[in-house]
């Protein structure tokens, strides 16, 4: 894989898990921590959060799944064009939005497309650092948006712990692991802290 880290433009610190696992209670307090810095921070959301379709077209349709991909894509680069953003933090990756990809190819027996799983991997080079919030000792909790059962975190999971240990962003990444959000949240910072006097 070519090196497109953009670290010199700006340092990206990216979110991976699957959902309920305090991706989002973490990106913000990791933007609080970089401001107290004196960083300027921009933040890129969950881009299935605006969605106009039905939220049950994300298990049916493939193609829901890359609607969204690509929207992850053009918010960070949205983000990373602005004058004052020299780190960015984003609560998800593009690589949560193809695995979730290829979890719905597989539900409904298509073949997922090579070609965008070679921008996503080429893409993932462009994180300076990312956390893995793992899913264990969490509770799946129903916002009335995504299904209110563990049976598709749980398959999911599986694509999770079968493609990301064999890539090589796995390198620059770290796991968060504990069943309380609070102490996942203290861990990302004191990760961060040591990241940061270490890359500046």
């Amino acid at each position: 894989q070519p090196d497109n880290d953009m670290s010199d433009q700006a340092k990206i610190i990216g979110f991976i898990g699957n959902s309920c696992t305090g991706k989002t209670t973490a990106a913000l307090s990791t933007i609080a921590h970089l401001k107290k810095r004196k960083l300027l921070v921009g933040y890129c959301n969950d881009a299935c959060r605006f969605v106009t379709f039905p939220p049950d077209r994300f298990d049916t349709d493939p193609d829901a799944r890359l609607h969204v991909l690509f929207t992850q894509m053009r918010n960070e680069t949205e983000q990373l064009v602005r004058s004052d953003c020299d780190s960015l933090v984003t609560e998800r990756t593009v690589l949560d939005w193809w695995l979730y990809y290829k979890w719905t190819c597989h539900n409904v027996d298509t073949r997922p497309d090579e070609t965008v799983e070679k921008l996503v991997l080429t893409w993932m080079h462009r994180y300076s650092l990312m956390f893995c919030m793992d899913s264990a000792g969490m509770t799946y909790i129903d916002d009335g948006f995504r299904p209110a059962t563990t049976k598709i975190r749980d398959e999911i999971d599986t694509y999770y712990q079968a493609h990301f240990k064999t890539m090589d962003v796995v390198k620059k990444s770290v796991l968060i692991s504990d069943n309380d959000v609070s102490r996942r949240t203290d861990r990302v910072i004191t990760a961060l802290d040591a990241w940061l006097a270490r890359n500046g």
